[in-house]
């Protein structure tokens, strides 16, 4: 038989850094998961009061930023929204005036003027 070479005590075999490395992947990835799905979830339970919520709105498309920003909000959560921006921004004004009086229908509740905005 033939014979096979032994190993001295000395050589220590280092075990493969892959395994390692896809352990702490996984791990990483798990509470990533974890996180995310956490997250997803309501924070604040039903019972609280909604959160009045200060819009600060500008010129250079910055307003339709914050109203596809403001659509993607519970209104239930965050009422009333109060906005605020430049004396002469009509346009500005203009899109807040329609985004309220929409978000008034579907909440079924009286939409604010723009004149007490």
């Amino acid at each position: 038989t033939p014979m096979l070479p032994s190993r001295a005590s000395s050589d220590v075999v280092s075990p493969s850094p892959i395994p390692l490395a896809l352990a702490l992947l996984a791990v990483l990835l798990a509470a990533r998961v974890a996180f995310v799905w956490r997250r997803g979830r309501s924070r604040r339970p039903a019972g609280d009061p909604p959160l009045r919520t200060l819009v600060v709105l500008g010129s250079g498309g910055h307003t339709a930023e914050m109203l596809v920003l403001l659509r993607a909000l519970p209104p239930e959560a965050y009422a009333p929204l109060l906005y605020t921006m430049a004396a002469s921004d009509t346009t500005s004004a203009a899109k807040v005036a329609a985004f309220d009086a929409e978000r008034a229908r579907r909440c079924g509740r009286k939409a604010v003027p723009p004149s007490e905005m």
